[in-house]
């Protein structure tokens, strides 16, 4: 088994891709930042259903819990640093 742990990945894969994850035994675990443009690619998906939510399980997060963060930086939304702090104060 294989356990993935994904800080801030963009959405990938399809109904193809998950089955293939599933015969091959491998879990993950995305971890998303609700404030991360990033983790909201592809924005454009013809058919949505094309696009399937390739992860196990979701831990969503938004640093909008971090006071300290600039909230006019979308760079930092993205930061490992600003994941690794998310995570911490659960």
């Amino acid at each position: 088994m294989v356990i993935v742990v994904s800080f801030g990945g963009p959405r990938v894969g399809n109904e193809s891709f998950m089955k293939q994850l599933e015969q091959n035994g491998i879990k993950i675990l995305r971890i998303v930042n609700v404030d991360d443009v990033v983790t909201k690619v592809p924005w454009l998906v013809v058919n949505l259903e094309d696009m399937t939510s390739s992860e196990d399980a979701q831990l969503r997060l938004s640093s909008k819990e971090l006071p300290y963060l600039n909230k006019g930086d979308v760079a930092m939304s993205h930061d490992l640093k600003t994941y690794l702090h998310l995570v911490k104060i659960l």
